[in-house]
């Protein structure tokens, strides 16, 4: 696995170039090497999600849950943000990314008022 992604990676990155230079778009190509390298940075958050015990799926959905709600979507609200503002100013449609932004931060937002209840 440590050889064989990167290896993978590489050569969509490689057709990536050669589309490139053909006139057609590389997205397909660049898109999936970024998931072909986030491969192994999942499988190691994942495993250190692990506790090991009787109810280890049960802890590593907990955590998965916990950082979605407490990193990832953050994160996904501030780009929709600025998503919005890059689309409010040539006149685009820009309202459902701010609803989106808000779904984002009150997922979090209940996540942390949950804990905090808990």
């Amino acid at each position: 696995m440590a050889r064989l992604v990167p290896t993978l990676a590489a050569c969509f990155v490689i057709r990536a170039v050669l589309d490139a230079a053909e006139g057609n778009t590389p997205l397909k190509s660049v898109l999936t090497a970024m998931f072909l390298l986030a491969i192994p940075t999942t499988l190691s958050l994942m495993s250190g999600f692990n506790s090991g015990g009787e109810l280890a799926l049960a802890d590593v959905l907990d955590s998965l849950w916990n950082y979605l709600a407490g990193r990832i979507m953050p994160i996904a609200a501030a780009l929709a943000i600025i998503g919005a503002i890059l689309n409010f100013a040539p006149a685009r449609p820009w309202l459902r990314l701010v609803a989106c932004s808000m779904a984002f931060l009150t997922v979090s937002a209940l996540w942390q008022l949950v804990v905090a209840m808990m």
